[in-house]
């Protein structure tokens, strides 16, 4: 805004664009959560109903990270974007990403190699609710783009200078370098309302790397020479 508190031409040009983006982002889940509600109706046995009341929880939850990331990156553009400062477990981190996407990975029939470390490995700065969801978005990007019954390496360890790195790495065609470049650019918060656009990678990833950032960490992109796509997210040790 400008300093009489109106929209700017540019937040005004780029407005509809990050509409349709959000709008993209909400429908997925309110879709899933529709198609739940009219088989409850239609369904009587309580097996039936058991598994549809997870989904319904799954959707409700992916629906919420959803909004909090729209919120996290409202706040990361008025500059007051706060995050806990604790110490956070790795391994609970990953753990309260991945269980909720065990379904989707059934789904597409899509293992992981390696695995989640065990506990010990204590992060600095960590604030569990957004590294949680940093991590889904991740693992969630890659059930959805990589190929249908393949497998991707999730493996963690550390950096040259400390840092703790999870790295992920399938072996599908790769990110489009257009994306690559949408992810990795000099400045993703500006980048998040002009190019974001429904059905690429787009909105979960870039607040994932404007979070990163706040943590003091890294989130980065890029395609292995001998193929696939490969994300790296550094953190700070806990001292």
């Amino acid at each position: 805004m400008d300093p009489a508190g109106t929209l700017s031409d540019e937040l005004i040009a780029v407005h509809p664009q990050f509409m349709a983006t959000l709008a993209h982002e909400l429908r997925n889940p309110l879709n899933s959560l529709g198609g739940v509600g009219t088989l409850l109706s239609r369904t009587p046995r309580p097996d039936a109903l058991l598994w549809m009341g997870g989904a319904v929880n799954r959707q409700v939850e992916r629906l919420s990270d959803v909004i909090d990331m729209v919120s996290d990156a409202s706040r990361i553009a008025r500059g007051s974007f706060t995050l806990k400062a604790d110490t956070c477990d790795l391994h609970l981190a990953l753990t309260e990403a991945y269980l909720p996407l065990q379904e989707s990975l059934q789904e597409r029939a899509v293992s992981i190699q390696g695995g989640i470390p065990q506990p010990g490995m204590m992060i600095a700065n960590g604030d569990l609710r957004r590294l949680r969801r940093i991590f889904s978005s991740v693992i969630d990007n890659f059930i959805r783009y990589c190929p249908r019954g393949s497998t991707f390496k999730l493996l963690v360890g550390i950096s040259a200078v400390g840092l703790l790195e999870v790295r992920f790495q399938d072996s599908g065609p790769g990110f489009p370098e257009s994306e690559i470049a949408l992810i990795s650019g000099a400045d993703p918060y500006r980048t998040l309302f002009q190019r974001a656009k429904p059905g690429t990678l787009g909105i979960s990833l870039l607040v994932a790397r404007a979070t990163c950032e706040f943590l003091r960490g890294s989130l980065t992109l890029e395609n292995s020479p001998d193929g696939g796509a490969i994300v790296s997210i550094k953190l700070p040790r806990a001292a």
